[in-house]
């Protein structure tokens, strides 16, 4: 387990890492994760793994760099895949959870959003991940499947109507689809707390 993460570590960046704020709720271990563009959409996972790592998803932009200024030494960047597409979209959050073999791509929205928004977001994240798997694999001389390979399952979930949507009006709590992959996420809403468990399991179809 801690090969893994430290392999993990080896090449990916420290800011891409998250640090979430740590409670606990009637004893048990939790962890609050805060969407970066707005302040207001927070989910607190309760009883979530001692060691789990978090990834910021969305923060991985591949860029195409173009000069700005004559000198050379200023630069914009603009993305490197198209956005009308859908290509270009990560969801927030990419968890870890090497001791318990899991993958969480999680996407957290203070609002309704359609499915295929949110879809393409997760999508994204899983991508990051095929990417991160491959440097990681190259950089450290192992085969692909000996990185968050066999034995992974991998969860997809959307987080809706949480922080202001949740506080201002009445909003029934919701769940549906499996989560087994972008297309058939788990979707909640109407909560801004989750017990992680919620996350890995069956859910309703």
């Amino acid at each position: 387990m801690e090969s893994t993460i430290s392999q993990l570590r080896d090449v990916v960046a420290e800011t891409a890492f998250v640090s979430p704020e740590k409670k606990t709720r009637k004893g048990l271990p939790c962890i609050l994760l805060q969407e970066a563009k707005n302040e207001d959409s927070q989910l607190l996972l309760i009883n979530v793994p001692d060691d789990i790592v978090v990834l910021k998803g969305d923060s991985f932009m591949p860029l195409l760099l173009e000069k700005t200024e004559k000198d050379g030494r200023h630069y914009r960047g603009t993305s490197f895949f198209r956005y009308e597409t859908g290509a270009s979209k990560r969801a927030d959050f990419i968890l870890l959870d090497v001791a318990g073999r899991k993958v969480v791509f999680l996407e957290l929205k203070s609002s309704k959003e359609t499915e295929e928004y949110i879809q393409a977001q997760l999508v994204g994240a899983h991508a990051v991940l095929d990417y991160v798997r491959r440097v990681v694999a190259h950089h450290h001389g192992l085969r692909l499947e000996e990185f968050i390979g066999k034995g992974f399952s991998l969860r997809f979930a959307g987080i809706c109507k949480i922080g202001y949507a949740l506080r201002k009006r009445t909003t029934k709590f919701q769940i549906s689809g499996r989560g087994d992959s972008a297309q058939n996420f788990l979707r909640i809403s109407g909560t801004s707390e989750l017990h992680y468990h919620m996350l890995c399991g069956r859910s309703a179809s």
